[in-house]
């Protein structure tokens, strides 16, 4: 059985996600991945709600490199790091990477969105994958990913779609 999720964010860009339902006693298959670069870029925001963010995203880091998919993390120091980061890359620098897993909460997605849009990026410059680490996750929760195994399974299943 296959779930469709979708998120919405203030026009920015909005994204389909299509994958297996989560359960306990299911493993992730080792042949799952769709991920053609093989490489994830995450931004994690370490304050957000539980402040469990860089433990969430070890976790998902960990499924990805048992299938050998490579991350880069960035943890952010401050509030507007993302910003500042999105500002002093191009798109082409952002080009070697699958996707874009962003962890935090509402706000942090909204800020991943505003950096984009500060520096002059389209929205779908990178599929975005959320690892809800905030109090609410209300952004995470409409895409059906309340959990680091949604986030893993998000990236390795998803299909991302532009949507208007």
């Amino acid at each position: 059985m296959l779930f469709f999720m979708a998120a919405a964010l203030a026009g920015a860009c909005l994204l389909v996600y299509v994958f297996w339902p989560r359960r306990k006693s299911m493993p992730l298959p080792a042949d799952c991945g769709k991920l053609s670069k093989n490489r994830v870029l995450a931004l994690i925001n370490p304050v957000s709600g539980s402040r469990r963010g860089r433990a969430m995203w070890r976790d998902v880091e960990a499924v990805l490199q048992e299938r050998g998919i490579a991350s880069d993390t960035i943890v952010t120091t401050h509030s507007g790091h993302v910003r500042e980061y999105l500002c002093s890359v191009s798109a082409d620098e952002l080009a070697p990477f699958d996707a874009v897993v962003v962890g935090g909460g509402d706000g942090f997605i909204h800020e991943y969105f505003n950096g984009l849009r500060v520096a002059e990026m389209d929205a779908d410059v990178l599929p975005v994958v959320v690892l809800p680490c905030g109090t609410g996750n209300g952004i995470a929760k409409s895409c059906g990913i309340t959990t680091p195994s949604d986030t893993a399974a998000a990236l390795l299943w998803a299909r991302a779609k532009r949507l208007d």
